[in-house]
């Protein structure tokens, strides 16, 4: 996960992942069409670079600005695997789904369906076509030649590796002996047979001149696709938005550049999503969409990477948990990458992978750079518990370490109280502060049969006071606190935190202490 507010570079950190990748970036407009971008550096001088290191340990190298010798700059190549379709769902793609006109929204899918170099595979077949029939009609000219040359009676090899066996019945037949150290052919059948077995070899060594009756054309490839799509997307759709009058969704692609989707409706009639759903059900649909041909190309070669720039802050709050509950688990065995600028929505989000079982996920904070700098990225949880840490560790004021301690101690017990269901006096609106939670948690965790857990709440209650006195609100006497009383406030918080929430996963207590 990426965390970080709008304009911080989350997606310029995507961008050159793509382009590393990819060679190129997947944008479109206001109304879906492609548009083409150019990768500049506007902070430094010079062209911008990108180094990616791969699972396997190669590393690929992209652009300008980075010097390694050691790693050969890709120029315009795809990397392999990564040539059927973009890596990236922008949170644009979604929104700007349903503002194509149905005529015109095969376009959507521009970078779908490629080949190793990027071209479109329907150009691609296209000139694969014409290589084929002007090596076939080689092929066929120097067969007819040979056979000229040769007795009607005489077979002629059908494949490169019947030609050697075929000269051999040629020197039989037609070899001379000018010399004592070998044989000849006469020219008017050395150099036909010749021709033949050179048309007969590159056609056989070169795959793309070799011809498959069941070949499937792009579009053809597509209508598959959509068909495969269409089935998944429509329980998909039921299960996340819930919508019981719908019973269906078709995608049906036309022979022009037309891509027409419809929802079924109970009643057997069919209508136009952008007439009968509200905005929220429809980036919904257009995620579901997107993902579903995501996971189509992956079957056809594409690596299980996947970005998903801002997308679920387009998705409406009440289906956004289970949009990505749903993509979670459709996506099992995937790289994922989220981008996302709300910490709130870090937090469900890191809620719902635990529930789907995905493991905690690698958190990186972006901080927008300060003029003429670069943005800064901090790797690992930003949560008040590792600020405490930092604290500690920089040896910061009395004050600032017993204000944050007494902030991750609220947080702490918030988490534990509902985890293990303590008692608490209700307030108005449920606004609950540490006086409030602190009691009911202590309570239960000094009854606890749990090794070493009371040597924890102990200290904290014991240096509870510090946090009002100290780091809550302002006395000036309070400037008397020591260095070592606030540290060790701020040591037994991380200490009780340490015992009451599971370091691999974040569950609190209640959660993870019976595994």
């Amino acid at each position: 996960m990426i965390l970080g507010d709008n304009g911080s570079g989350k997606s310029s950190i995507v961008d050159a992942l793509e382009f590393g990748l990819r060679g190129r970036l997947s944008r479109r407009g206001l109304h879906g069409e492609k548009q083409k971008r150019e990768v500049r550096n506007l902070v430094t001088p010079g062209a911008p670079g990108v180094l990616l290191t791969l699972p396997g340990g190669g590393r690929v190298r992209r652009g300008g600005g980075i010097k390694c010798s050691d790693v050969p700059d890709l120029q315009v190549q795809i990397v392999s695997g990564f040539e059927f379709c973009p890596v990236v769902i922008r949170r644009h793609d979604v929104e700007s789904f349903w503002t194509i006109p149905s005529s015109q929204r095969q376009q959507f899918f521009f970078d779908y369906l490629r080949d190793q170099g990027g071209a479109p595979l329907s150009t691609v077949v296209a000139a694969r076509d014409v290589r084929r029939a002007e090596a076939r009609d080689k092929l066929l000219r120097a067969k007819e030649k040979l056979q000229r040359a040769v007795h009607d009676d005489m077979r002629l090899p059908e494949t490169y590796t019947q030609t050697k066996p075929f000269l051999n019945l040629l020197f039989k037949r037609y070899g001379e002996r000018p010399r004592a150290d070998g044989k000849k052919l006469p020219n008017r059948i050395y150099a036909p047979f010749v021709e033949y077995q050179q048309a007969l070899e590159k056609t056989e060594k070169d795959p793309s001149l070799s011809f498959d009756e069941d070949e499937q054309l792009p579009q053809q490839q597509l209508r598959e696709i959509l068909d495969r799509v269409s089935l998944r997307v429509s329980d998909d759709f039921s299960r996340v938005v819930r919508k019981e009058w719908i019973r269906e969704v078709a995608i049906t692609l036309g022979d022009d550049e037309s891509l027409d989707i419809r929802v079924a409706l109970l009643s057997g009639r069919l209508a136009d999503p952008v007439q009968v759903l509200n905005e929220a059900a429809l980036d919904v649909l257009a995620l579901l969409i997107l993902l579903e041909v995501h996971i189509e190309c992956a079957e056809l070669g594409q690596e299980k990477l996947l970005v998903m720039d801002d997308v679920f802050q387009s998705v409406d709050a009440v289906h956004r948990v289970r949009s990505l509950e749903h993509a979670l688990s459709r996506l099992r065995g995937w790289q994922l990458v989220l981008t996302m600028h709300d910490r709130l929505w870090v937090e469900l989000a890191r809620s719902a992978m635990q529930r789907a079982g995905v493991g905690s996920p690698q958190l990186i904070e972006v901080r927008a750079a300060r003029e003429g700098g670069v943005p800064e990225l901090r790797v690992g949880d930003s949560s008040p518990l590792e600020v405490l840490k930092r604290l500690i560790e920089d040896r910061a004021s009395p004050e600032i370490q017993t204000s944050i301690a007494g902030r991750t101690l609220e947080q702490l017990c918030d988490r534990l109280s509902v985890s293990l269901g303590t008692s608490v006096t209700r307030r108005r609106d449920d606004k609950y502060t540490l006086g409030d939670l602190w009691p009911g948690v202590q309570k239960v965790l000094l009854k606890a049969d749990i090794s070493g857990l009371g040597d924890r709440v102990q200290p904290v209650g014991a240096f509870l006071a510090l946090r009002n006195i100290a780091g809550a609100h302002y006395n000036a006497w309070a400037e008397s606190v020591t260095h070592q009383e606030a540290e060790d406030f701020a040591q037994a918080v991380v200490g009780l935190w340490s015992h009451t929430i599971c370091y691999s996963c974040s569950a609190p207590l209640s959660t993870f202490r019976a595994q």
